[in-house]
């Protein structure tokens, strides 16, 4: 008798199919071409953007999410907008579906016990990593954020 096996679906193809793009928000260079290398080591395949510059992703990234399911990888320790600013303006200027349809993962080398609580009991902070990150480190950040889902 035959029987059909289900093949599982990775972490990364859960991502690809839940998520349009994924944006990378970080002042640092270095860390956007890592944390960039890093997903493209696990297998995404999916449309990057990257931003230097927190305030022109807000901008961008409110326009795209009318339309778009996003994933931002956020950096906290930014000058000018930091990280939590960042969420600030999302939660208080964009509408309920631009919300909905984003989804926060922070990245930042902050262990402060305060921002790993802010982050807990805010609803668009799906996930909070250490940096700095290693391909395997971004491996667990993608199977962590799909065990929320």
């Amino acid at each position: 008798m035959y029987q059909h096996t289900i093949e599982p679906i990775s972490s990364i193809e859960v991502i690809h199919r839940k998520f349009d793009m994924i944006c990378l928000v970080d002042d640092d260079p270095n860390s956007i071409f890592l944390h960039t290398f890093f997903l493209n080591e696990i297998g995404y395949k999916g449309r990057l953007k990257q931003f230097n510059y927190p305030l022109s992703a807000l901008t961008e990234i409110s326009e795209l999410s009318s339309q778009h399911s996003i994933l931002v990888l956020l950096d906290l320790n930014m000058p000018r907008c930091t990280g939590w600013e960042f969420i600030d303006k999302i939660d208080s200027r964009w509408s309920t579906i631009q919300r909905k349809n984003v989804t926060i993962c922070v990245l930042s080398s902050s262990v402060h016990p305060a921002d790993l609580r802010r982050a807990h009991v805010n609803p668009l902070v799906q996930y909070y990593s250490e940096k700095p990150l290693g391909a395997a480190d971004m491996s667990s950040i993608v199977d962590g954020l799909v065990a929320t889902f």
